[in-house]
Formats: structure tokens, C-alpha cells, sequence
């Protein structure tokens, strides 16, 4: 159980600078559309950086989400 606190440690670093990167507004909505896109279903993180990607049209290449990979 010890090396899934890293797991959780690195999603929500990822997270809190994404929503600095695009605003409060912009990243909740980005959530908002990748909620209504994906519910009931079973998206991977590629998944969800298609989708934010796609709704905000924001080059995130260079971010954090490009290192998630795991």
C-alpha cells in the first residue's frame, strides 16, 4: 500500500497546476466536459488529457500531464 501515496501525491500536483495554468473558470469547465464526456464509462489518463486539451485548445505538451504517463 506504501507506493500508491505517490500516485495520489503526483495526480493532485497535476491537477492544482493545471487549474493555475488555465484559470479557475477554464479548468472547472474543462471538468465539467471531460465529466460529461466520460460518465458511465472508463477513460485512461491519455483520456483526459485529450479532452481537456481538446475543450480548452491549450498546448499542454510541455505540462505536467505529459509526465503522467503512469
Amino acid at each position: 500500500m506504501e507506493g500508491y501515496g505517490i500516485v495520489y501525491y503526483k495526480t493532485a500536483t497535476m491537477l492544482y497546476n493545471l487549474q493555475y495554468v488555465l484559470g479557475d473558470s477554464l479548468f472547472d469547465a474543462a471538468l465539467h466536459h471531460y465529466f460529461e464526456q466520460w460518465k458511465f464509462a472508463h477513460p485512461y489518463f491519455e483520456d483526459f488529457r485529450a479532452s481537456v486539451i481538446q475543450f480548452t485548445h491549450v498546448d499542454l505538451s510541455w505540462s505536467l500531464m505529459s509526465g503522467l504517463r503512469h
